[in-house]
């Protein structure tokens, strides 16, 4: 420990220096008080021994200004004086001074101030790192206090943000009992937030496969993104998106799960719907390719007949030919443009009803007088196969709102079939009737029937039935699709009833008596 001597006696000055060094002290001896504040400046001392009476700066001056230097609060002040009188005494105290020895001293009462100094020394070490360690720890409290202070803030702040959000926050305990559930996922759900909590959040999910999650499930599910099916309250199912991640505290402990959810009622609507028009896409690109198949074959023959027909009248001239030879050939070219013709007018029309560019010309009608039309147009061909068609209408108009040429493009159709499918001789009837609020026609025929196959892809474009035309006729393959389309613009329904192969078929035509457009 590092003493510094202040004495303007020289005796005393040796006398303490060889006592002091004996009992292992490291010595410093100044012979006044100026001398004494500059070598306390510039070393480290925790004791000072002065004497109060000296020259130029008595031991009373020397100890207050000690005491204004920083960093002497732990340093020990051993005052000497030959005055111990009570108004002397407390003015050395009130200099700043610890202690005092009176001269004459005696070296075993130096002794005893000298360890009353180490241990007041030590004792004030110690209390100064306490305090030093306390102001440490109050000053990290403080951080703490502060630090907490922010959180609790980012808290609310993210609690008020979780309370306003569109989708669903839930909080549960490692049992899966909600903690934590914000108004949104409450309301998803059908429930007030107050509701739930306590609930376990199994709730959330279809009664037959309602059960707590175990531990271990619940350990193994972080970061588990899926979709299900959750339910409400009144039972209703809905899809969602669920996100659930662990909860930890700072040593890593499992203390619950946060679960974000979603209602994906939309989005699974919009991914339908995309799916079906992908499909739709796939189904007229499949389309596509069969109709040019089919229009190419159907095109290409009759355009052959044309072609070599004329070929050979331009290539050989007249000459070769009877006008009988020539009449068959014109006939040929003629039977076959037609049949390219009502080819290419059934894709226009069908084209024009897909599309929805057909426009209906609504006016009000006699159905009747609608059937009559076509079935007059179709006695000849009927004639000529031995056919014969019979019509059956009410005595009372059969009036309907609807687009005239429409109804007669159906008919055509529907009449034209069941001339073309039914073998020589037989019989086709034709319908017409009130039934309940619509107006129904039958055309029933007793042609070669359809099988279960025919019936399931009927009205389908270019579909292939397992009946075939009786007399040589052409047939496009497009007509029952049209009389479909027509039929549901019209608000109307078609559809076939058939005992089986070759037991006939009847078509049958409902309409509304009135239609409205938008």
């Amino acid at each position: 420990m590092n003493v510094l001597v202040i004495d303007d006696d020289i005796k005393i000055r040796g006398l303490l220096e060889k006592f002091l060094v004996a009992k292992g002290y490291t010595v410093t001896l100044k012979k006044n008080g100026t001398e004494g504040l500059e070598a306390f400046s510039q070393g480290n001392y925790e004791i000072v021994i002065l004497d109060i009476m000296m020259p130029h700066m008595d031991g009373y001056e020397l100890a207050r200004r000690l005491r204004g230097i920083p960093g002497t609060e732990d340093t020990f002040l051993l005052a000497m004086t030959a005055y111990d009188s009570p108004d002397v005494l407390q003015n050395i105290l009130d200099a700043g001074v610890d202690d005092y020895v009176a001269k004459p001293f005696k070296l075993r009462l130096l002794d005893v101030r000298l360890k009353i100094a180490e241990e007041r020394i030590e004792g004030r070490i110690r209390r100064r790192a306490a305090e030093q360690k306390l102001a440490q720890q109050n000053r990290l409290l403080q951080k703490e206090i502060a630090i907490r202070r922010r959180i609790e803030q980012q808290l609310r702040k993210l609690e008020k943000a979780i309370e306003t959000v569109e989708v669903g926050v839930t909080i549960t305990d490692p049992t899966g009992k909600i903690i934590y559930i914000n108004p949104a996922d409450a309301h998803m759900h059908g429930y007030s937030v107050s509701e739930l909590i306590g609930k376990n959040a199994s709730i959330f999910g279809k009664a037959e496969s309602r059960r707590e999650m175990k531990v271990s499930e619940f350990a193994r599910a972080e970061n588990w993104k899926r979709e299900s099916v959750n339910v409400r309250k009144d039972g209703s199912e809905f899809p969602v998106q669920l996100v659930s991640s662990h909860v930890k505290d700072e040593n890593g402990n499992l203390i619950g799960m946060v679960t974000v959810s979603e209602d994906i009622t939309e989005r699974k609507e919009a991914e339908r719907k995309l799916l079906e028009a992908l499909r739709h896409l796939e189904e007229l690109n499949q389309e596509k390719t069969e109709i040019l198949g089919i229009v190419s074959h159907d095109l290409k023959n009759p355009l052959t007949t044309i072609i070599g027909n004329a070929q050979m009248v331009t290539q050989l001239g007249l000459e070769p030919f009877t006008a009988e030879d020539l009449l068959s050939m014109f006939r040929d070219i003629e039977i076959t443009g037609k049949r390219m013709f009502n080819l290419i007018e059934n894709l226009l029309d069908l084209n024009r009803l897909e599309s929805g560019n057909l426009k209906l010309e609504l006016e009000t009608t006699d159905l009747r007088e609608l059937v009559q039309y076509v079935v007059s147009n179709h006695q000849v061909a009927a004639q000529q196969k031995s056919i014969e068609l019979h019509l059956e209408l009410p005595s009372q108009p059969l009036e309907i709102y609807t687009d005239p040429d429409a109804v007669v493009q159906i008919l055509d159709n529907l009449i034209s079939n069941a001339i073309k499918y039914s073998p020589p001789g037989k019989n086709v009837f034709i319908r017409s009737l009130y039934h309940s609020e619509r107006i129904r026609c039958e055309i029933q025929d007793e042609g070669q029937g359809l099988t279960e196959t025919d019936m399931r892809q009927l009205f389908g474009k270019f579909a292939r039935l397992s009946a075939q035309p009786t007399g040589g006729e052409h047939s496009t393959g497009l007509g029952l699709s049209i009389v479909k389309k027509l039929t549901e613009s019209l608000h109307g329904t078609v559809w076939a009833e058939s005992a089986g192969k070759d037991q006939g078929s009847t078509f049958i035509l409902e309409l509304p008596r009135t239609i409205t457009t938008p």
